[in-house]
């Protein structure tokens, strides 16, 4: 517990810069990566401050995420590239949103997901 405390002052005050910077098209101060705030306590709380999407790369960080109290719709499953039994992990676990980096992404996408968004 020590250890959680001692981060969450510099997320809190790196959040509270964000919100407060000037918005760049390709920035959010309302979205987080599972990876980088890998403790539940911490991802309850960014869900608290505002964050409403949370980037997860495979079913470890879904499950984390879902530990956490977070809802199947904050989350967007984005690995850096999608295999196919985690994207069907995934829709299981009941994530919808899918980012991709490629076409053949996509194309997987459509063929194990059709309704992913």
């Amino acid at each position: 517990m020590k250890g959680l405390l001692a981060k969450l002052p510099p997320i809190l005050k790196t959040l509270t810069f964000w919100k407060a910077s000037v918005e760049l098209p390709c920035t959010s101060a309302s979205s987080s990566d599972v990876f980088c705030n890998c403790l539940p306590t911490i991802l309850c709380t960014l869900s608290e401050l505002g964050c409403r999407s949370f980037f997860c790369r495979n079913s470890s960080e879904i499950s984390t995420a879902l530990e956490a109290g977070l809802d199947t719709s904050e989350l967007i499953f984005a690995p850096p590239m999608i295999v196919g039994s985690q994207l069907k992990l995934a829709t299981k676990l009941g994530v919808t949103k899918v980012a991709f980096q490629t076409e053949a992404d996509l194309a997987r996408i459509k063929q194990i997901a059709p309704n992913a968004e």
